[in-house]
């Protein structure tokens, strides 16, 4: 037999005798943002969608798998404090094709990433905000590592550092006052891996000033803790 003459079925039989299955058929999965007009969402009412709405790529059928809240909030800054200084990464966010270190290449006890928003976010909601990290691990000769697999097992990563994620509530007339969401769910598992946060806050969102912006919007930070 030559190896490239050998048949799907012979594979199979191949594969089956070293101990590999092959894996059932699973739903294709895929992240959808919904661009709202201005003045599609009333004033004072909330705007959802429920769970297993229908929705379509070409001809390719698709439902949401959770309840979903719009919030039409967008982020006008992204600002890292490190302890080497303050970094604006707020247009290098907004290209594509660009990425950057939120805590720094080292990512050091204290470091911190901002976030800020030109509107609140509702309070007493589970809200949910997506990130998409550079997922291109490589060895020092350059060549790209995937992340390893074993059969069937779910691949478990080990997180090297903590991150507190707080949103702040205005001021006191001298200090920011930060309050930590509830109901956390870090996806990312603090900015391991892509993945969504989803929250709940438990006040209301207040504009305020931080490090090296000039603008008062609705921020969310988060520290790296160890």
């Amino acid at each position: 037999y030559y190896l490239d003459q050998v048949g799907e079925p012979n594979y199979r039989k191949f594969l089956k005798l070293l101990g590999v299955r092959r894996r059932e058929a699973v739903p294709a999965q895929a992240e959808v943002t919904f661009s709202l007009a201005p003045g599609e969402i009333p004033a004072g009412e909330d705007f959802f969608l429920p769970r297993s709405t229908k929705l379509a790529a070409e001809d390719i059928p698709f439902e949401t798998g959770e309840f979903l809240w719009f919030v039409p909030a967008a982020v006008r800054k992204v600002i890292s404090s490190l302890s080497t200084g303050v970094r604006d990464y707020t247009q290098t966010n907004e290209r594509g094709g660009l990425s950057y270190f939120p805590f720094g290449e080292e990512a050091e006890k204290g470091s911190r990433l901002y976030l800020g928003f030109d509107r609140a976010f509702p309070p007493n909601k589970t809200l949910a905000i997506s990130f998409h990290l550079v997922e291109d691990d490589r060895d020092p000769a350059g060549n790209r590592v995937e992340r390893g697999v074993h059969g069937d097992e779910i691949p478990k990563v080990k997180v090297s550092a903590g991150i507190d994620w707080e949103f702040c509530a205005g001021s006191d007339g001298s200090r920011l006052l930060w309050f930590s969401p509830e109901e956390m769910n870090d996806q990312t598992l603090a900015f391991t891996q892509s993945g969504s946060l989803f929250f709940r806050l438990s006040e209301e969102m207040k504009k305020a000033l931080v490090p090296a912006c000039a603008e008062e919007l609705f921020w969310l930070r988060a520290t790296v803790r160890e």
